[in-house]
């Protein structure tokens, strides 16, 4: 995903929301398995609020930004 949103085009506008959502996608899944390695505890209750807050920013990002870029292409 992230990887895939590099190549919009740099700016302000629906491609600046998507170049940092998938990227932010990136990050969760690494806070995924970066959870594993950690030991039951509280560090793992706050590796599971970085997972979710990281997701949910990023499927939001990526929402708005696709839903502008089809109202700003037409």
């Amino acid at each position: 995903m992230a990887a895939l949103t590099q190549g919009a085009p740099a700016g302000t506008g629906p491609f600046a929301a998507i170049r940092i959502g998938g990227p932010l996608f990136l990050v969760s899944d690494a806070v995924i398995v970066a959870r594993q390695l950690l030991p039951e505890g509280p560090g793992r209750d706050v590796a599971d609020g970085i997972v979710m807050s990281t997701y949910t920013a990023a499927l939001g990002l990526l929402v708005d930004g696709t839903a502008r870029l089809r109202s700003w292409s037409q």
